[in-house]
This record gives structure tokens, C-alpha cells and sequence, in this order.
């Protein structure tokens, strides 16, 4: 082998290596489920992770407030279920979240900074064991 054979190789295999790490930065990471989202780059990330530990597909943002971002993603073959991730950046939009959804008396998964609940059609019940692919503790009441 020659030296030009050499430094084509090492150049080949640098700009391939350029090129993976670029791709694997865009595709982001997941962050910790106990991560304090401060805007809403980092509340996406937080709603990702929570989503990926529940296989869920579909992500997309849905509203987003500044201390409060929510985003949907549906679990089943065909999409059957939508669930909602409330992301928060503060224990007290937390609470605030959490109230409303006990007034209604629905069941939903909490973390540090997240909350989820299922989106229901008119007719249709949620039980806590459509909850059950998602982190965090499971509050019923």
C-alpha cells in the first residue's frame, strides 16, 4: 500500500466518522427522566425519552406555554391509543397539573417533571393498565 493509498484511507474514514457523529447529534439524546426542561428544546427531550420507554409512535408537540409544554404519541398497531405528556419546569406547574387531573379523577403516570394521561374519544375509559408502558409512579385518585 502505498502512502497516497494511506492518507485516502484515513481521509475516507475521518470524513465517515464526521458524518456519524453529526447524524447521531441530530437525532438527540435521551436525557434523564428527572432532567428540568428550561425551554422547550430540552421539555421535547424529556417528552421524547418518556415516550421511547413506552414504545410509543407518532410523537408530535401539541401546545406549548413556556412553563408548560404538552406532546402526543400513540401507543397500538394502528394508533389506537393517544396519550398526552404534560412537561413541566417547576414542582409548582407540576402540582397545579396534577389537581386538575385528580379533580377529574383520572389516572395518570408522574415524574419529577412529567405527567401522562390518555386522550380519550367521547365513549371510551381509561384504566390504569393503559398507563402501564410509561415511567413513573402511577397516581389513580
Amino acid at each position: 500500500m502505498t502512502i497516497t493509498e494511506v492518507g485516502m484511507r484515513v481521509g475516507v474514514g475521518a470524513g465517515l466518522l464526521a458524518v456519524a457523529l453529526l447524524a447521531g447529534g441530530c437525532a438527540g439524546t435521551p436525557v434523564s427522566l428527572d432532567s428540568r426542561p428550561t425551554d422547550e428544546d430540552s421539555a421535547r427531550d424529556l417528552a421524547r425519552t418518556v415516550a421511547g420507554r413506552a414504545h410509543c409512535a407518532g410523537f408530535e408537540d401539541y401546545r406549548l406555554d413556556g412553563t408548560t409544554w404538552q406532546f402526543t404519541c400513540q401507543i397500538g398497531a394502528s394508533g389506537e391509543r393517544m396519550f398526552g405528556i404534560r412537561i413541566t419546569n417547576s414542582a409548582t406547574a407540576q402540582a397545579r397539573a396534577a389537581r386538575r387531573l385528580a379533580d377529574r379523577s383520572t389516572p395518570y403516570r408522574a415524574g419529577r417533571y412529567f405527567l401522562v394521561t390518555e386522550f380519550l374519544a367521547p365513549g371510551r375509559t381509561s384504566t390504569p393498565a393503559h398507563l402501564t408502558p410509561f415511567p413513573g409512579r402511577l397516581v389513580t385518585s
